[in-house]
C-alpha cells in the first residue's frame, strides 16, 4: 500500500518534488519525532498506537501526509533562496561581511591564476566564470554564474532569459536529463539548508529534555549535513552546469526554428540576432530598425495579401479572372 501511495504521489507531484523535496523533508521530520518518542518512551508510545482504532491511525497517517506535502510545496517555494543563499547572496551584516570579503578575496586571486595561465584555464573554467565581476563568493555560487554567463561570452546570448525558452524546444531525452540534474541539485541544497536546522532544533530538545550525548549527537549531524549537503550540491551543480553549456552548444539554433526566424549564415550574423533577440524578451521591442533587421524575419517568398490587397476585378486568379 505504501509503495502504491508513493507512486500516486509521484504522479500527481510529480518524481523531482517527491525526490527533491518531499523525502528529505519527510526523513528530517521523522528523526526529530524519534527523538520526542525518546523522550516519551518507546513501550508507551507502541501501547498508545496500539489502543488507537484503525480508522483513527489512518486518519493520523493522512495528516502526517498532507503537513508533510504542504511543508514540502512552502519549501519548494522558498527553495530559490536556499540557491541563492548558497551562492554567496548573504545579509551584509558585519560578521557575515568580514567572511565574504575574504572568500570573494581567494576566489578573485583564483581567477586572476586563470588569466594569466592557459593551464589553470583548462583546470579552472567550469569552476569559475569568465569576467572577474562575475565572481561569486562561494564555490557553487561561482559554479552556477559559470554557467549562466557561458552562453553570454560565446554566443551573445542572455542565458537566464534564454534557458527557459530553449527548455522548450530540447529533446525529450535531452530535456529529462537536464530535469533530472537539477533535481539533484536541488535534493542536495534541501539537506545542506534543512538538514542543519532540523538538527538545531534537536539539539535544543536533546539539551533540556535527554542525556547531553543526545545533543551531542545532534549537533554532530548539524555539522555533518552541512559538510555533505553543500559537497554533493557543488559535485551535482558542476554536472548540471554542463548540460546547461551543452543545451546552448548544440541546440541553441532549435530555438530560433522554433520562434520562426531565418536561421543565421555567419558568425557576426549568429551574434547580431541573438543580441536583438535579447533586447527583444528584456524590453519588449526591438532595439531600433538595426536591432528588427538583426531578427531576420522570413521573407515574403509570395505575391501580396490578397486580404490587404484584393485584386482588382479581371485580374486572373487560381480559378479564372475575378468576376
Amino acid at each position: 500500500m505504501l509503495t502504491s501511495t508513493l507512486d500516486k504521489l509521484g504522479g500527481h507531484l510529480g518524481r523531482r518534488f517527491l525526490l527533491a523535496v518531499w523525502l528529505p523533508i519527510v526523513a528530517l521530520a521523522s528523526s526529530l519525532g524519534c527523538l520526542a518518542v525518546t523522550w516519551w518512551g518507546w513501550a508507551h508510545a507502541v501501547a498508545w498506537w496500539s489502543r488507537r482504532e484503525a480508522d483513527a491511525r489512518a486518519g493520523l497517517v493522512l495528516a502526517a501526509l498532507a503537513l508533510s506535502v504542504l511543508a514540502g510545496f512552502i519549501w519548494s517555494a522558498r527553495l530559490p533562496g536556499a540557491v541563492r543563499l548558497l551562492s554567496g547572496y548573504w545579509p551584509r551584516y558585519p560578521p557575515l561581511r568580514w567572511i565574504l570579503t575574504r572568500r570573494l578575496d581567494h576566489y578573485q586571486r583564483l581567477h586572476a591564476e586563470m588569466s594569466r595561465d592557459p593551464r589553470r584555464l583548462a583546470e579552472l573554467a567550469r569552476l569559475l566564470p569568465m569576467h572577474e565581476d562575475d565572481v561569486m563568493p562561494t564555490r557553487f555560487g561561482n559554479i552556477q554564474r559559470a554557467a549562466e554567463t557561458y552562453s553570454v561570452h560565446r554566443y551573445g546570448i542572455d542565458g537566464v532569459l534564454a534557458l527557459p525558452r530553449l527548455y522548450t524546444v530540447l529533446p525529450s531525452p535531452f530535456a529529462a536529463q537536464l530535469a533530472l540534474t537539477a533535481g539533484d541539485v536541488e535534493f542536495m541544497v534541501t539537506l545542506c539548508v534543512l538538514g542543519p536546522v532540523a538538527a538545531v532544533i534537536g539539539v535544543v530538545f536533546s539539551a533540556v529534555l535527554l542525556p547531553w550525548y543526545a545533543w551531542l549527537g545532534c549537533l554532530l549531524s548539524a555539522l555533518l549535513l552541512a559538510r555533505v549537503g553543500y559537497r554533493g550540491a557543488v559535485r551535482t551543480a558542476l554536472v548540471h552546469a554542463e548540460l546547461v553549456r551543452t543545451a546552448f552548444d548544440v541546440h541553441r539554433r532549435k530555438l530560433i526554428e522554433a520562434i520562426g526566424l531565418q536561421q543565421p549564415t555567419s558568425w557576426a550574423e549568429e551574434l547580431l540576432q541573438w543580441e536583438a533577440l535579447g533586447g527583444l524578451w528584456l524590453q519588449g521591442a526591438p532595439q531600433g530598425p538595426a536591432g528588427a533587421r538583426a531578427l531576420r524575419y522570413p521573407q515574403q517568398s509570395s505575391g501580396p495579401c490578397p486580404l490587404c490587397h484584393p485584386p482588382s476585378p479581371g485580374t486572373p486568379g487560381p480559378t479564372g479572372p475575378t468576376p
